[in-house]
């Protein structure tokens, strides 16, 4: 799920949330199973036990500084989810209220305009999550057994 979906009193589904739960689904797969088989100790746990205050706060920590290291199976997967990540990342950030200071020196918050909420201002819409998978090329990765 979306981060901003996990907040008290989530907005409106958009389709960039479609776009940032796929992204969770993808990474979480990844990195829990090998060969079919759930690993020893899990990452991600926090994401899908709890509260949905934990697993924003997880999720958003993520998304912001997290490794990604997905297992040996998974590791074609890296360019993508790795580029993902710092796409959302940037959409986030940049989403989230800015203050600016007019000429005379007074200062106001200006909140993202609907528009740019769909793409996360331009960062993450299905145009660029589909060049990411197009440019994601998995036979130049080789994993060994």
């Amino acid at each position: 799920m979306a981060i901003d979906l996990l907040k008290p009193n989530p907005p409106q589904p958009i389709y960039c949330h479609d776009l940032e739960s796929l992204f969770h689904v993808m990474v979480w797969h990844a990195h829990r199973y090998q060969d079919g088989k759930l690993v020893d100790d899990p990452p991600f746990e926090d994401w899908a036990r709890g509260t949905f205050d934990v697993a924003f706060k997880s999720k958003t920590s993520f998304i912001l500084s997290g490794n990604i290291d997905p297992t040996p199976q998974h590791k074609p997967l890296y360019d993508v989810l790795f580029d993902s990540q710092r796409a959302l990342a940037r959409g986030i950030v940049q989403t989230r209220a800015q203050r600016e200071t007019s000429p005379d020196g007074s200062r106001r918050i200006v909140l993202p305009t609907e528009e740019e909420m769909l793409t996360l201002c331009g960062n993450f819409s299905f145009e660029i999550v589909e060049t990411l998978f197009k440019e994601c090329d998995p036979m130049r990765v080789v994993v060994s057994k």
